[in-house]
C-alpha cells in the first residue's frame, strides 16, 4: 500500500474530507480542484467550510507533501487508485444533475493509466456507476467500484475513522485493493459484488430517515389539529417499550438528506412507485412554509 497513490477530483465537503483523511494516515494524495477561488484558497491551507481543525491539519499536510493539490488533471495518470467526489446537485425540477459527473468521466477516459481504480464516492441514481465504467473502458482496462460517503457536515474528520466503508464492485482485484487502502483509515469494510447494491445502500439510507421524519411531521398536523402535545406522546411512548422509536417533529435540512429522496425515486421512475417516499418528502419540503404561517398566525402578522 505503500506505493499507492491516491486521485482525489473534487475537493468540496466530501472530497477534502476524505483526501485530508487519508493523507494524515500516511497515503500520498493529489487533491484536483478545478474552481479557481477554491483551488487557491485550498492551496494557502484554508478550507472554504467550517470543520474542526481542518485548517490546521491541511497546513500540516500541505507541508509535509502528503496532500498535493492541483487545478487540472494533467498529472492524474501518476494515481493508481482515483476516487470521484463531485456534486450531483438536485435543481429545481427535483431531478439530479449529473453533467458534471459525466463531462469528468469522459475528460478521465483520455487521462487515465491503464488498470488504474475509480471509485465513484458521489451520490447518483441507481446503474450510473455502471454507466461511467462502460465510458472509462472504452480506451483502457479500468477498474470501477462504488464507494459511497456517508460522513455528516462537521464531524466528517472524526466520523470517517469508525463509520464503516462501502465496496461496491465486481471483481476481486478492486475489492481486496480497496479494502487494504479503506483498512487504514477505519475498522470495518462492507463489500458487495455489485455496483447498484452500494449505490442503493446511500438511498436508502437517507430515504428512510426522510421517511421517518415525513411521519413525525404528519403527526405534529395532528397535534397543531387537537392542541395535543405530540412530542410529550412521543417521548413517552418509548418508556420501557422497546418497539417503537418515533422520531419527534422538526425541518429536515442537510445537502444529502434533502436530496437522496429524489434521487431513488427517479431512479426507478416509470418502473416502480415510490408513494410513502414521495408523500414522505413532500411533508418536509412543505414544513418550512407551514411554520411560517403558523407563525405569522400567532403574532397576527397580515
Amino acid at each position: 500500500m505503500k506505493s499507492t497513490k491516491i486521485g482525489v477530483v473534487g475537493l468540496g465537503y466530501v472530497g477534502l474530507t476524505f483526501a485530508i483523511s487519508l493523507a494524515k494516515r500516511g497515503f500520498k494524495v493529489n487533491g484536483y480542484e478545478n474552481n479557481l477561488n477554491t483551488f487557491k484558497l485550498l492551496s494557502s491551507g484554508k478550507a472554504q467550510f467550517y470543520e474542526e481543525n481542518i485548517d490546521k491539519d491541511l497546513k500540516k499536510i500541505l507541508k509535509n507533501k502528503k496532500l498535493k493539490i492541483f487545478k487540472n488533471l494533467d498529472n492524474i495518470k501518476d494515481c493508481n487508485v482515483v476516487f470521484i467526489t463531485v456534486g450531483t446537485p438536485i435543481g429545481k425540477n427535483k431531478k439530479v444533475n449529473l453533467d458534471k459527473l459525466f463531462k469528468l468521466v469522459k475528460l478521465l477516459k483520455n487521462k487515465l493509466s491503464n488498470n488504474t481504480i475509480v471509485a465513484l464516492r458521489s451520490t447518483v441514481k441507481l446503474g450510473t456507476t455502471d454507466k461511467i465504467e462502460k465510458i472509462l473502458n472504452d480506451k483502457n482496462k479500468i477498474y470501477l467500484a462504488m464507494c459511497p460517503e456517508r460522513t455528516s457536515e462537521g464531524s466528517a474528520l472524526k466520523e470517517i475513522h469508525f463509520l464503516p466503508q462501502i465496496i461496491g464492485t465486481k471483481n476481486s482485484f478492486t475489492k481486496n485493493k480497496l479494502k487494504k487502502l479503506f483498512l487504514k483509515i477505519t475498522k470495518t469494510t462492507i463489500i458487495f459484488d455489485t455496483f447498484e447494491e452500494a449505490e442503493l445502500l446511500k438511498l436508502v439510507d437517507n430515504s428512510y430517515r426522510d421517511t421517518i421524519f415525513g411521519f413525525a411531521n404528519e403527526l405534529a398536523s395532528i397535534s397543531e389539529h387537537y392542541k395535543i402535545n405530540v412530542s410529550n406522546v412521543i417521548r413517552k411512548i418509548g418508556i420501557k417499550y422497546p418497539r417503537s422509536k418515533v422520531a419527534l417533529p422538526g425541518t429536515v435540512g442537510g445537502p444529502c438528506l434533502t436530496k437522496d429522496s429524489h434521487l431513488l425515486i427517479e431512479s426507478v421512475k416509470n418502473r416502480v412507485n415510490l408513494n410513502i417516499i414521495k408523500s414522505a418528502r413532500k411533508i418536509n419540503e412543505e414544513l418550512p412554509g407551514k411554520i411560517i404561517k403558523l407563525v405569522k398566525k400567532k403574532i397576527k402578522i397580515p
